[in-house]
């Protein structure tokens, strides 16, 4: 007998900034976290109604921290303050993703862009783009994150070890 269910899932597009000279420099982090309009990133990515999160971390995943840190909005002004904190210099951000995100890198690349900040987006194939993960070098990139994943543990162990995060020293 084959016995089936629903349960509720999540997944969240994330943001992830790699490497230099992101890792030194949290000014320049929150300039472009509060540089990104997530609902005109997920419009680009084909969808009608998006759900913005209010939570860094989903209640599915994260159990008991749910609820705990509240997710920044959108607030351009607020990202050239920190863009004016930053050590940015001018120099041209790469934002790396597979072809399936190429259109919110186009929305993150123009919301970037209109506080000041240059970018060049690279389409790159899957192979590339988890090398890149694994070496650090992936700069901006975005991905899924959630409904891959069982429980916390499982999430971790996938970001654990020499790459990924152990990648940024």
């Amino acid at each position: 007998a084959l016995k089936t269910g629903t349960t509720t899932g999540w997944t969240q597009m994330t943001m992830m900034l790699m490497g230099e000279p992101y890792r030194s420099d949290i000014n320049l982090r929150k300039a472009i976290l509060y540089a990104v309009n997530a609902e005109n990133a997920a419009i680009y990515y084909g969808m009608t109604e998006p759900v913005l999160s209010k939570d860094m971390f989903a209640s599915a995943i994260m159990r008991d921290y749910s609820g705990t840190v509240e997710m920044p909005s959108y607030d351009p002004e607020v990202a050239k303050q920190y863009l004016a904190a930053s050590n940015y210099n001018g120099e041209t951000l790469e934002i790396n993703v597979t072809s399936l995100y190429e259109q919110v890198a186009v929305s993150v690349g123009y919301d970037l862009e209109s506080i000041g900040i240059k970018t060049v987006i690279n389409v790159v194939d899957m192979n590339t783009w988890v090398s890149k993960i694994f070496d650090g070098t992936v700069g901006i990139t975005t991905s899924p994150l959630g409904g891959s994943y069982g429980c916390l543990e499982e999430m971790l162990l996938t970001f654990a070890g020499q790459g990924y995060y152990g990648s940024l020293g």
